[in-house]
């Protein structure tokens, strides 16, 4: 019986450093500063992929292993245009665990615009503080939009005017992760004689520099030497960093091996 493996290689937003893992692997922890949560995505709400929208669904995420409730201010841009957008009592989906669900707030502007990425700039109440783009959850917004019927109960704020910043001093301002060299899966010993098989998903952090320095174990395939081979590749693939504002900063990336049988 041959064993086929499948890489599938996921960007995800920026995080903190790392800490100890269950599995005796770095993995992320909440990010400092103050920030206990941050941007998880970014869509458009109700129009055509890669178009302007008025509207669009912002999610946050945290690291705790609870869904968080925060207030603060989201700042998102559209150029060089930065709109502070100030909400209350939004609930940040937990990364760490895989059945929690995305509960975006839609925030609403005077115009179709298309907007570039955004992160929660700071944070109100229990754990207060500022959040930097380089030091906490930070996302490139996607073109794929949501139907309005998905965003039907979410709550909507309305964009102040924007703020204008300078301008930005690159070709690509805003750059979701990506890979360089993707590392080849090792075909674990005695896998394919013992029928396993299975779905791994690593969060894989990186530095400034695109280089690894931290994994968490997001999803297990019940095997632990299909996790540990899945691990071995995403440690050993080759990232480039993710880019806001043209600097490029800690991020992570969503390494998922699907093992068939």
């Amino acid at each position: 019986m041959l064993l086929a493996f499948v890489l599938t290689l996921l960007s995800a937003p920026a995080l903190a450093d790392p800490v100890s893992s269950e599995a005796g692997q770095p993995s992320p922890r909440v990010p400092a500063r103050g920030c206990v949560a941050g941007v998880a995505s970014i869509h458009p709400v109700g129009s055509t992929p890669g178009s302007a929208s008025d509207k669009w669904a912002i999610s946050l995420a945290t690291f705790a292993d609870k869904p968080q409730h925060v207030s603060g201010v989201l700042a998102l841009y559209a150029g060089n245009d930065r709109y502070d957008v100030q909400v209350q009592d939004v609930e940040a989906r937990s990364i760490v665990r895989q059945r929690s669900v995305e509960r975006p707030v839609v925030v609403r502007f005077p115009v179709a615009l298309k907007i570039d990425g955004g992160y929660l700039a700071s944070v109100e109440g229990a754990g207060a503080g500022s959040c930097p783009p380089e030091g906490g959850l930070t996302h490139v917004a996607s073109s794929r939009p949501v139907k309005e019927a998905e965003v039907t109960n979410a709550p909507v704020v309305d964009a102040p005017a924007p703020v204008a910043d300078p301008s930005a001093t690159c070709a690509t301002p805003f750059a979701d992760s990506t890979t360089t060299k993707v590392a080849g899966l090792r075909v674990p010993e005695g896998a394919t004689d013992n029928r396993e098989g299975g779905t791994v998903t690593w969060l894989v952090l990186l530095d400034e520099t695109g280089r690894v320095v931290g994994l968490h174990l997001l999803v297990s395939s019940d095997y632990s030497d299909l996790d540990r081979a899945a691990a071995d590749s995403a440690q050993s693939t080759s990232y480039l960093p993710a880019v806001f504002r043209c600097v490029p900063i800690r991020s992570f990336y969503e390494f998922r091996a699907d093992f068939q049988m």
